[in-house]
């Protein structure tokens, strides 16, 4: 049902590529209510991910941060869209979390995941993108850039900048919640630890 292919993807943008694939899965009737937009940061800018494309085998790539799509149906069969994954798109929720973040409770604390859940209607309009993150100290693009131009929200509505969601200490005004990697493991996943 679902293809990496079938949607927009630009390598090192992962929070556009999450931004347009929301828009898409919307206009393919699923619902907005279902989808939940996942920053993952920390303070040092250093997440260990396992399974991405980027990675050899068997060893996790360190991310400044990564964004992900998390759907949530009714039915309850949560699953996670990782354009930057190995595993299957879409990852059963469980799945993901355990071979993405395996151990992640004896990683040092400098390495501890946090996530910002924000609704997916609120990074919609909210999300805005000027991509200053990618560009070098002389202002040229530290990857090729996507083809189409940057996402902006208009004049009259607050726009929140990728630094600002990836700020774990920061509150914003957007429905986003903000948990230590193990707390979303048990609340979202009801796992034990």
């Amino acid at each position: 049902m679902y293809s990496k292919n079938k949607y927009q993807y630009t390598a090192r943008f992962c929070e556009e590529n999450i931004w347009l694939l929301g828009k898409s899965l919307i206009a393919e009737d699923c619902s907005s209510a279902d989808l939940t937009v996942l920053l993952l940061s920390n303070a040092g800018r250093q997440i260990p991910l396992f399974d991405q494309i980027s990675c050899e085998k068997d060893f996790p790539i360190l991310w400044d941060y990564h964004v992900l799509l998390l759907k949530t149906p009714s039915s309850g069969d949560a699953k996670i869209f990782d354009f930057d994954s190995r595993l299957a798109f879409p990852t059963p929720l469980p799945d993901y979390f355990q071979q993405t973040f395996p151990d992640h409770e004896k990683l040092p604390a400098r390495f501890h995941i946090f996530i910002r859940t924000v609704p997916l209607d609120s990074y919609l309009q909210h999300f805005h993108s000027d991509r200053s993150h990618m560009l070098s100290n002389e202002g040229k693009p530290l990857s090729p850039f996507p083809p189409y131009p940057p996402i902006l929200v208009g004049k009259t509505t607050e726009k929140i900048l990728l630094w600002d969601y990836l700020d774990m200490t920061r509150e914003l005004n957007d429905g986003s919640s903000v948990y230590h990697c193990q707390s979303f493991f048990s609340e979202w996943l009801d796992l034990n630890f």
